[in-house]
């Protein structure tokens, strides 16, 4: 388990070096701009999503969707192709099997809790004289729930639809929720009540990773 696990953070710190600090860099610089020009609230903050009815939809919401692309774009195709490569010996080592969905889950924690201290940090430096440090905690421990059950959906769709499919799919469904403002306990779209939405994606994290388990051990190379 220290192996892999080591074998996996190694992966998650240099695979795509120079597009992980390109992403930072573009996410700091937006997110300095917002909090310059947004008093950041529970009313008004980067979740409260813009509907889909002008051209500007996107650059609208690109922190909305800078928060989940940046950990996801740089972290699936490793957790996946540790999956797969892992998944060959899983028949002949029975007793091993879940060791590389642990070092996955492990990994996947630990992502989202850096990514949030880093995210929320950067927030907090700009905004400790309008936001309350309860309310940043709140909607932190939900945010952080919220991309590693996202980070579980992606990487389960992504080992169900292999190739081009799985991503398109995934750009289809986050685009969806975007352009419609649904907050399907997944992603956060909308403000709400962030402590009731903990519980829930707490459950959809349970079933996710249940559902990851059995297609781990199904899933058959060619």
């Amino acid at each position: 388990m220290k192996t892999q696990l080591s074998t996996l953070w190694y992966q998650l710190l240099v695979r795509n070096l120079k597009v992980k600090i390109c992403f930072a860099l573009l996410q700091m610089g937006l997110l300095y701009q917002y909090c310059q020009t947004v008093t950041f609230s529970k009313q008004i903050n980067i979740f409260n999503t813009f509907p889909a009815n002008s051209p500007y939809f996107i650059f609208q919401n690109l922190n909305w969707f800078l928060y989940y692309l940046v950990p996801l774009v740089t972290t699936i195709p490793v957790f996946k192709e540790f999956l797969l490569k892992q998944n060959v010996f899983v028949w002949i080592r029975k007793s091993d099997d879940q060791l590389p969905l642990l070092a996955v889950g492990l990994m996947g924690i630990m992502n989202a809790v850096l990514y949030n201290l880093y995210f929320w940090g950067f927030i907090w430096l700009f905004e400790s004289d309008s936001a309350s440090l309860s309310f940043i905690s709140e909607l932190a421990l939900a945010t952080t729930l919220s991309l590693f059950a996202s980070t579980i959906l992606v990487l389960l769709l992504n080992m169900l639809l292999r190739g081009i499919v799985g991503e398109l799919l995934t750009i289809v469904l986050f685009l969806t929720i975007l352009a419609l403002k649904i907050n399907w306990l997944i992603l956060i779209t909308t403000p709400g009540n962030f402590l009731t939405l903990s519980a829930w994606l707490s459950l959809w994290i349970i079933g996710l990773g249940g559902l990851l388990g059995l297609v781990y051990r199904q899933v058959e190379l060619l």
